[in-house]
């Protein structure tokens, strides 16, 4: 088992007021620059309105914001490595700062970002930042999009379970600026490119796992399973090989597939993926979810924004 430190998961959600964005504020400053058509503008309104995003309070690097760059908006490394400092850098002070450890307790560094993969990396980054060890197991993940979190915490999980009494620190963020779309395609087919610049939304998240039995009093939540053993419950499994053995029965081939009803499964707590309001709906209808289940996810989506692999997998609390 593995414990985390202090508070499960530090994300760093910038206070800065010259980050937030104001959607209104924006779309009025494409109507008074021209920045696009009427038609356009219609378009990326319509868009936002069925995001689930909040119209204030999510937040951009400063050389995207429009309320800081206007319509010049930088995607230069210099500034891709800008965003990804402020964010990752944020994160891990936050949590040092509530855990009580110094950068030279860390054993195990791991960083995942998908889109921005630098070199030197975004682990060496993080290394010289806070100048821990040189000894310190540095890794980072990059290019698995939303799974980054997950993947990373496997990794972590892993690391602990060959190094046994080390202390790990998992960072990740999602770096938006190579994402953003600074064209203005006129083609109605190629308007898609927009809604990234929409939905994703900057920021970084921390945690600290240890196997130290020494620190096992101090943490607030275990990582007990990975992946869990058994989701359905046994009538729901006994349901479903009912189900197939009638499908093979009757030899229908395009025959409704069974669905089990998740919100009555072994699991009592659901994290998916904030990946924009459609998503959550999807994955709600498909999963059978009301919408207390959805809730944590969709106030993600409404504070945060999409932040794509920013986002680890729960953890159990402490008992």
């Amino acid at each position: 088992m593995f414990a985390a430190l202090g508070a499960p998961c530090v994300a760093y959600r910038l206070s800065a007021v010259y980050n937030a964005v104001d959607q209104s504020a924006i779309v009025q400053l494409w109507r008074d620059t021209q920045r696009y058509s009427p038609e356009e503008i219609d378009f990326q309104e319509r868009v936002f309105a069925r995001s689930g995003l909040a119209p204030c309070g999510t937040h951009l690097p400063p050389n995207l914001n429009p309320a800081c760059v206007g319509n010049d908006a930088a995607t230069d490394l210099d500034s891709a490595a800008a965003e990804c400092r402020l964010a990752v850098c944020g994160a891990v002070e936050g949590l040092l700062e509530k855990t009580g450890l110094r950068p030279k307790d860390i054993d195990i560094l791991v960083t995942t970002c998908s889109i921005y993969c630098p070199t030197p990396s975004m682990a060496s980054m993080v290394v010289n930042a806070f100048g821990m060890r040189k000894d310190v197991q540095a890794y980072h993940l990059g290019g698995m999009g939303c799974a980054n979190g997950v993947v990373g915490i496997n990794l972590v999980a892993d690391l602990l379970k060959a190094h046994p009494n080390s202390t790990a620190l998992f960072v990740c963020t999602e770096t938006t600026t190579p994402a953003y779309y600074r064209g203005n395609e006129r083609h109605v087919r190629l308007r898609h490119r927009l809604v990234t610049n929409l939905l994703f939304r900057m920021g970084g998240a921390a945690v600290c796992l240890t196997n130290k039995p020494g620190l096992r009093a101090r943490a607030k939540y275990e990582l007990l399973h990975r992946v869990a053993p058994r989701i359905l419950t046994w009538s729901q499994l006994a349901a479903a090989a009912l189900h197939m053995l009638q499908q093979r029965r009757r030899r229908v081939a395009h025959q409704h597939q069974y669905r089990p009803n998740f919100q009555h499964s072994t699991c009592r707590h659901f994290l998916l993926h904030a990946g924009g309001a459609k998503v959550l709906d999807g994955l709600g209808e498909a999963l059978q979810l009301d919408a207390s289940r959805l809730g944590p996810s969709r106030a993600v989506l409404h504070d945060y924004g999409n932040p794509t692999s920013n986002l680890s997998p729960p953890l159990h609390p402490c008992r």
